[in-house]
């Protein structure tokens, strides 16, 4: 491939993903790849009208990283753009590992970025690596799809790689025939990372006896995610028997073949935001969910989330653990936050809830279920179980431990929808005071429409 059939390569890509007129910023590290895709990207920015920037993110683990941050201002500068740079801390302890670490710090200062897209300069070596990794690691297709073209990096921007199809031998044909410098990073001469070690004696081996291995490797990926494409299409049909506003219908999911439930119940966890789980633990958490009885309390913990069964649904549960304990004054009118995470503020309900006098007249205080609590929803009848009352409400077991429970001067007065007892309770036409918990960024006005009881 020539440089000018690189550019047009490139160029048809960018067009592909719809990017003509947009504002694309380069992923620029320094080294070789990112460069190319720069130099290439600077002299093609014309024919495509796009505004085009760049981006470094500094690390801080190379002790040559202050080098490699001036010379993308260089390399900026020389093209004419403008070069926004990121500092980032990663801990070299971090569980993930620090080459994932610095991953997903990149990928954060990306998606801060006010652009339409980001471009990377991965290329076809990078794909064939990525396959064969994942096939190594016994990844499933979704892994051996390895890295897409272009996809969806926020709301608003587009991650994409316009050389994934390029051979690396090509970029360094270029960037020698444009007399382009860059800077190499040590750590990549160490075989000690797997990528390395299939770089310099994996594939010049392969290569010797299949030389055409990239292309190879680019078809598995190409074929894998066809497979993905379809998988999410049945799952999407699957979904529509299985699928309820709670969760999982248990019941309908038994239904289907080994190989459905499993595709189903990957792609409805993906799109709950839960990191994949591998094929034993996807097999388990069938086996446990479907042999359990219909209000066993069933507890999985999967991918840092917690699924559990529940009258015959399975469901994604975000509540505190049931061993957190926590206990605030009565919240400022503008909210309180709360040792788990959420945000605590009051809501005006017309005839229901608190009368705002006992709030001014007593002392007030939050707190969460510990056990053993009463209370008096009827004048005429006992303090009831709370924990009875919850169950009959159906409030599912998970969420009854983080439910912020009222009392006045010690007296348990207020549960937000179950109930109030009579003597701190507003009247049918008075205006009642009950409480939200909410997600620390939501907004929550603090008069609320709903119906009675509701509060």
């Amino acid at each position: 491939m020539s440089a000018s059939g690189l550019a047009d390569t490139v160029v048809a890509r960018l067009r592909e993903f719809e990017l003509t007129g947009k504002r694309v910023a380069v992923g620029l590290s320094g080294g070789r790849d990112s460069v190319v895709l720069l130099d290439i990207l600077a002299q093609s920015a014309p024919c495509l009208g796009i505004v085009l920037s760049a981006i470094h993110v500094h690390h801080g683990l190379s002790p040559h990283a202050d080098a490699w941050q001036d010379s993308c201002i260089a390399h900026a500068a020389r093209a004419g753009v403008s070069l926004t740079v990121r500092r980032v801390r990663i801990r070299r302890d971090d569980p993930a590992g620090t080459e994932a670490a610095a991953r997903a710090a990149r990928y954060d200062c990306y998606r801060a970025l006010d652009v339409d897209a980001v471009a990377l300069a991965q290329h076809a070596d990078d794909q064939a690596e990525t396959v064969l990794l994942q096939l190594l690691r016994g990844a499933g297709v979704s892994g051996l799809a390895a890295m897409p073209a272009a996809r969806p990096l926020s709301a608003n921007s587009l991650l994409v790689r316009p050389l994934l199809e390029v051979p690396g031998s090509v970029l360094a044909a270029h960037a020698i025939a444009r007399g382009l410098r860059w800077v190499e990073d040590e750590s990549n001469r160490d075989e000690r990372h797997p990528r390395n070690f299939l770089r310099h004696s994996v594939f010049p081996l392969l290569g010797r006896g299949f030389p055409s291995y990239r292309e190879a490797l680019a078809r598995v990926a190409a074929n894998a995610a066809d497979a993905v494409a379809v998988g999410r299409r049945l799952a999407a049909l699957d979904a529509l028997a299985c699928e309820t506003p709670d969760g999982l219908d248990l019941d309908q999911l038994a239904r289907l073949d080994d190989a459905s439930r499993a595709n189903l119940l990957r792609h409805w966890l993906e799109r709950q935001g839960v990191t994949a789980p591998s094929r034993a633990q996807l097999r388990e958490v069938l086996r446990q969910a479907l042999g359990a009885s219909r209000d066993s309390g069933l507890r999985l913990a999967v991918g840092g989330r917690i699924l559990v069964r529940y009258r015959a649904t399975l469901r994604i549960a975000d509540s505190p653990d049931t061993a957190w304990s926590w206990a605030v004054p009565w919240p400022r009118e503008g909210g309180t936050g709360l040792p788990d995470g959420r945000f605590l503020v009051p809501v005006v309900f017309p005839g229901c809830g608190l009368r705002p006098a006992v709030l001014a007249s007593g002392v007030a205080e939050v707190r969460n279920r510990r056990g053993g609590e009463k209370l008096r929803v009827d004048a005429g009848r006992p303090r009831q179980s709370l924990k009875n009352l919850l169950r009959e409400s159906a409030v599912p077991p998970w969420e009854r431990w983080s439910i912020p429970l009222v009392f006045i001067d010690g007296v348990l007065a207020h549960v937000p929808g179950i109930g109030t007892d009579p003597a701190f309770a507003a009247g049918p036409d008075d205006p009642g005071v009950s409480l939200r918990a909410v997600p620390a960024d939501a907004s929550v006005s603090i008069r609320g429409g709903a119906a009675r009881g509701a509060c």
